[in-house]
This record gives C-alpha cells, sequence and structure tokens, in this order.
C-alpha cells in the first residue's frame, strides 16, 4: 500500500495563470498496512494509492498476507478491516485510489 501524507509549506509556486499555489511536502509510507494504518493519526492522509493483492492469484510469501485467505468472503473481509483503516486515516478531503480486479477469473483477451 502507498499513502502520501500531505503537509502544507509556507512556500509557493506560479501556475501558468500566474496565481500563487502552495508547495507541499510529501510523505509516501510503504509497508504492511494494517501495521502502518494503525500508527497514522485519524484525519491526517491526503491521498491512498493501493492495488492490494488478488485473492488466490499470487503467493507473496508472507504469513499473513491478503489474498491467500481460504475463501473469498474472508478475503473481502480482510479488505473491509484494511479500508475501515483507510477511511479513519483520510482527511475530509482526502481520496482513496483503488484498483481491484479479478483477472484470475476473466481472461484478459489477446489482441496481438
Amino acid at each position: 500500500m502507498l499513502m502520501v501524507k500531505k503537509q502544507m509549506t509556507n512556500d509557493n509556486i506560479n501556475n501558468m495563470h500566474g496565481t500563487k499555489i502552495p508547495i507541499a511536502d510529501l510523505q509516501i509510507l510503504t509497508g504492511d498496512n494494517r501495521e502502518l494504518l494503525a500508527q497514522l493519526p485519524a484525519e491526517s492522509v491526503q491521498c491512498c494509492v493501493t492495488s492490494p493483492p488478488y485473492w488466490g492469484l499470487r503467493d507473496y510469501e508472507h504469513v499473513s498476507q491478503i489474498g491467500a485467505e481460504p475463501t473469498p468472503e474472508q478475503y473481502v473481509l480482510n479488505l473491509v478491516e484494511v479500508f475501515r483503516e483507510v477511511r479513519r486515516v483520510l482527511r475530509k478531503d482526502g481520496t482513496l485510489w483503488l484498483n481491484v480486479g479479478d483477472e484470475k477469473y476473466v481472461p484478459v483477451p489477446n489482441f496481438l
């Protein structure tokens, strides 16, 4: 999971219209989302970008990896647990970019 924590500074740049825009200090956080999210204060994250492992598709050789659950229902329950924490840490104006697919069950056409 990749999370971007935004902290405003007093520095500014001019956009193409000459308007002053504050420059943000960005902090990119990576790691096990269940450990990382628990350490963050509520409403402290501007943006979360993630593509969680698809259920049953890959083995990342991590004892508690998401995607290796015995059933799709357990997989969804684990994702719900994670995204409740994402919701807790997102600011009111924050955004979540989530990529989830089921490529295990829907073959991608070969157009070549």
